[in-house]
């Protein structure tokens, strides 16, 4: 499984159910709509032909594929947080120094 290029605008929801376990919790943290969540997972479901999370009245549990995303997801994460620390410094190109 690999991250694609049209899947960056769903990522951040499918962490953040990751991350909570919850629909709406997650719709809370992003303050976004617990529809436009559930829109979101379903669509990055869609698009890898797997269920990322089992379902039930205790909550939302990653699956074996949504293991294998999160590492991903969280990686990528972490190396987009890395590269918009970087650019914000003193000297970067297109940032402006006070």
């Amino acid at each position: 499984m690999a991250i694609r290029a049209n899947d960056w605008a769903q990522l951040p929801y499918f962490l953040a159910v990751a991350r909570f376990g919850s629909l709406r919790a997650a719709a809370e943290e992003m303050g976004a709509t617990h529809a436009t969540v559930d829109r979101n997972l379903k669509a990055l479901e869609q698009a890898y032909g797997a269920c990322l999370f089992n379902r039930s009245r205790c909550g939302l549990k990653l699956t074996p594929a949504g293991e294998a995303l999160i590492l991903m997801a969280e990686t990528a994460e972490d190396i987009w947080s890395a590269s918009a620390d970087r650019s914000a410094e003193p000297g970067c190109i297109g940032t402006r120094s006070s």
